[in-house]
């Protein structure tokens, strides 16, 4: 570790940052609003602080020594979280308190953000930052209170409190449906469990589910690993409602569309996944009024929701009704 003698200061490393992107001391002066010397100056402090050369003087022009290209990244990186701790810190201005939360990206967006007004609601003042996080990570080295988590009830130095399992049901676009004359669930059905069944569309982290839910229908003869492969849960409901093929889908990430009818049910045969969704709180943080608060609130939210999918409501659209609208 370096002595507080020996650590960069931000402002030779702003000058040396400058100095790379322009490959000039001028530029970069210009750039900060400093002398060329004063530069000059700041960048010799700081290769006699790493007792390093950063620059290689070229005729009229400065370039990296491959000990500044190395150098380079990190110099950035350290300037970029700092001026992001900055922002961050200047933003609570007149707030009581902040709960920073680390969500998996679709359950995010289509999930937690649409119900947040209703926390926010009992808490006035209350400032929320949501970032999308589809992996576990290190809660010393994230600004975060807590962390929606799907998968083992595993996290390191942290406490996982138990969420809600999950649910998959088979799904198609409403307009493919219309297109091909699937009328009724059980003419859905029948394709599903046809040859002639539309591209199956997988998660990628999930590559088994298919196979999963047809063995469970009996079916174990379906090569059922064929298809396209998406990363997250919003492009595959994106896929599906462009008709690029038939999906497993959570019951909770489609329920506006199979409510207003542009998804539609394969079949009425629901499978429950392997996993389990956790909330997961740094272990300084379990007992925080707030934590517990919202994961009091998560857990009412989620004992809100129906047993089962809604029926979808009936397409009014122009294939259904067989004429053309503007």
């Amino acid at each position: 570790m370096l002595s507080r003698s020996n650590t960069p200061e931000i402002k030779n490393l702003r000058a040396f940052v400058e100095a790379a992107r322009f490959e000039s001391f001028t530029q970069a002066a210009i750039e900060l609003d400093l002398t060329q010397g004063a530069i000059s100056k700041q960048v010799r402090e700081l290769e006699t602080q790493l007792r390093v050369a950063l620059f290689e003087r070229v005729k009229r022009r400065i370039v990296l020594t491959e000990a500044g290209r190395r150098f380079l990244p990190e110099a950035r990186e350290v300037i970029s979280r700092l001026e992001h701790a900055a922002y961050d810190v200047m933003a609570l201005e007149g707030t009581k308190q902040v709960l920073s939360i680390a969500s998996l990206p679709t359950f995010g967006t289509r999930w937690l953000i649409p119900r947040l007004s209703r926390f926010t609601r009992l808490h006035p003042g209350l400032q929320i930052n949501v970032a999308s996080r589809d992996q576990p990570f290190d809660f010393e080295n994230e600004p975060f209170d807590l962390a929606i988590h799907y998968g083992a009830p595993v996290w390191p130095r942290a406490q996982c409190s138990y969420l809600c399992s999950e649910q998959v049901i088979p799904v198609m676009s409403s307009t493919l449906a219309t297109s091909l004359g699937l009328k009724t669930l059980e003419q859905r059905q029948e394709l599903l469990m046809s040859a002639d069944r539309p591209p199956l569309l997988h998660l990628t982290g999930r590559p088994t589910m298919w196979s999963q839910w047809f063995a469970r229908q009996g079916d174990t003869g379906v090569n059922a690993l064929q298809g396209q492969r998406y990363d997250q849960f919003s492009f595959i409901i994106s896929a599906v409602l462009a008709g690029l093929g038939i999906a497993l889908v959570p019951t909770y990430l489609i329920e506006p569309e199979l409510a207003e009818g542009s998804l539609c049910l394969l079949a009425r045969a629901p499978m429950q996944t392997a996993m389990s969704y956790h909330v997961a709180v740094p272990l300084g943080r379990a007992q925080s009024e707030l934590c517990l608060s919202f994961q009091a609130w998560l857990q009412g939210e989620v004992g809100n929701q129906p047993a089962s999918p809604p029926e979808p409501a009936p397409r009014h659209d122009a294939i259904a009704d067989g004429h053309i609208t503007g």
